[in-house]
């Protein structure tokens, strides 16, 4: 009998096993074929090597990004933010491949709760300050990530307009007000602080209302509209997302909206702001 190597097979004794040598003769030329051929081979496939291979798993978040008219946003990309920083700022934990001609989105995270937006910049970046003719939108509520189930979240975008921060239409007069101190980590008062208030929760954008600085003894008085709920807080530099050098803080400890009565007027407020950084790495 014949193999394909071209050496004719010895007759071994039956209690012999056959080595390379018999096989192959004194040169081992198909041993060595299958240690550079097929050997390599197992590896690739679990049964072979006895090892399991696992892709990465995750909770899937999915659904469509539409603006307020209901219409799908293609190009547009889906951010989660863990829970425990509190904030949409700075990098976020996990992000999706850029929404399709539909609308839909996946985005992949480990169990967990996290605070989800998502936003579509005419530059087509990933990632920066908005800007006029951006879209931006965020879920209300923390959405909670458990293993083995998708979550399904539609995310509605609106038009992102860019004011001068400080503008006097954001500098109210009312009979709503907030008053106290910006203070630091140390209790020292902060002057020039911004003081600035959302309607509803906290957003990436620029504040809805803000207060003079605040004076060299870091007091501040911010008026509102009116009654409602407004997420207030105070920060050290003026544009944009603020670096690590800038610090932060909001009332109460975190950027959760609070009710306001309205015609009232809440005096004492304290706000300690902290580096922005350091917010990030908590």
């Amino acid at each position: 009998m014949m193999l394909k190597c071209g050496m004719r097979l010895s007759k071994a004794p039956a209690s012999r096993v056959l080595s390379p040598r018999d096989i192959c003769g004194r040169d081992g030329l198909c041993f060595f074929l299958f240690l550079s051929v097929l050997l390599p081979l197992c590896f690739l496939f679990p049964a072979c090597s006895g090892q399991e291979i696992k892709s990465w798993e995750g909770v899937q978040i999915t659904g469509r990004i539409v603006d307020v008219n209901r219409q799908p946003v293609p190009g547009g990309y889906v951010y989660a933010y863990n829970a425990g920083k509190h904030n949409i700022l700075g990098p976020a934990d996990a992000m999706s491949e850029p929404s399709g001609e539909d609308g839909r989105y996946l985005l992949i995270v480990p169990e967990g709760v996290y605070m989800v937006a998502a936003r579509r910049r005419v530059s087509g970046a990933i990632s920066g300050p908005l800007r006029n003719g951006d879209l931006a939108g965020q879920v209300a509520e923390p959405v909670e990530a458990v293993s083995g189930g998708v979550k399904n979240l539609g995310i509605i975008l609106t038009g992102f307009h860019q004011g001068a921060e400080g503008d006097p239409k954001r500098i109210l007069t009312t009979d709503t007000r907030i008053e106290g101190q910006v203070v630091d980590l140390f209790g020292r008062p902060v002057p020039g602080a911004h003081v600035f208030a959302y309607e509803g929760k906290f957003r990436p954008d620029p504040p809805d209302f803000m207060a003079p600085e605040a004076d060299e003894d870091g007091y501040f008085r911010i008026s509102l509209p009116g009654g409602g709920t407004f997420t207030v807080g105070a920060r050290t530099g003026l544009r944009g997302k603020p670096g690590p050098e800038d610090r932060i803080g909001f009332w109460g400890g975190r950027d959760q909206p609070r009710e306001v009565e309205g015609g009232s007027v809440t005096e004492g407020v304290r706000i300690e702001i902290s580096p922005y950084g350091d917010r990030e790495t908590r």
